[in-house]
């Protein structure tokens, strides 16, 4: 068994393409299919509507929203020196007990320059992530950004399908 993997991608920005890969992703949840959505947009939009960020909204300074975010992690941290983690500190629960999500950081940008000097930098989000949970989940929605960069490509080739939002 191995997770069907959707990619939500358009070259175009506010056709609500987040939206969309966040509804598919909640109702695949809700009608019981374990699924887990990951975030590669800078504009962190998935991560927002998943709540990750919240808690800085009680931050009383800019230094203790700087800790905060400090304490955040993305799919950088897999390749990070100083805040390296495992892939398995990365997914988060959220409301349903059947969905997760791996958040969106503003890391995302480095991350796309250090897959591009990376071997294999074709199979990066394959070998390392996708590889590693597809058999834990039966549903994976990618959200890419509007771009054309290295990791969007990773999200195409192992994709089973594109949902490709029009305006």
């Amino acid at each position: 068994k191995s997770a069907t993997i959707i990619t939500s991608y358009t070259r175009k920005g506010g056709v609500l393409k987040s939206t969309l890969a966040y509804n598919l992703a909640r109702i695949a949840a809700l009608n019981g299919y374990n699924t887990l959505i990951i975030g590669l947009d800078s504009q962190c939009d998935i991560t927002n509507m998943m709540g990750y960020y919240n808690d800085l909204d009680r931050a009383t300074s800019t230094k203790e929203a700087e800790g905060i975010l400090e304490n955040k992690k993305g799919l950088y941290n897999l390749i990070d020196e100083k805040k390296r983690c495992k892939l398995s500190e990365l997914i988060q629960k959220t409301d349903l007990p059947t969905l997760y999500f791996i958040p969106e950081t503003d890391e995302i940008e480095e991350l796309i320059e250090k897959i591009e000097h990376a071997s294999y930098r074709e199979e990066w989000l394959k070998r390392n992530v996708i590889d590693k949970i597809k058999d834990k989940f039966d549903l994976i929605v990618l959200d890419s950004s509007p771009t054309s960069g290295r990791l969007v490509s990773n999200a195409m080739i192992v994709s089973d399908m594109i949902l490709s939002p029009l305006e």
